[in-house]
């Protein structure tokens, strides 16, 4: 019976053992496991901080780019009511014709109604 204990105790020391090494290495691959979690949840906490910068950014530029957009807007209205402006306004080369005009009539010739009044009083003094 001694015998038969001793042998039962040998072979169940390789399957103890079998047993001690699978429990050492699963609670091995527990712990790469946890630490392979704790690194893909500060992953994901730096991806997402990083997209709520993203996020912010891109809505500043939205934002930017509205207010250029009725920059631009405004500024179009302002060059049509200039264009309009403009175009109601005398063009250079009508100014220059009717100065071409004034200048071939010499205004500087003709006498005011109070200079000929003046002169007809001179001439019927005269007489």
């Amino acid at each position: 019976m001694a015998e038969q204990a001793q042998s039962a105790i040998q072979s169940v020391n390789p399957i103890t053992a079998k047993f001690n090494e699978m429990t050492r290495r699963i609670r091995n691959l527990e712990d790469k496991l946890s630490s392979f979690e704790d690194k893909l949840e500060m992953v994901d906490k730096s991806g997402n901080m990083k997209l709520d910068s993203h996020e912010n950014a891109i809505v500043a530029m939205v934002k930017h780019v509205k207010g250029l957009q009725s920059e631009s807007k405004m500024v179009k209205r302002e060059l049509k009511a200039l264009r309009k402006e403009v175009m109601q306004a005398a063009p250079i080369a009508k100014i220059k014709e009717l100065e071409g005009y004034i200048n071939m009539i010499d205004p500087m010739k003709f006498v005011t109604r109070d200079e000929v009044k003046h002169i007809i009083e001179k001439y019927l003094e005269m007489k």
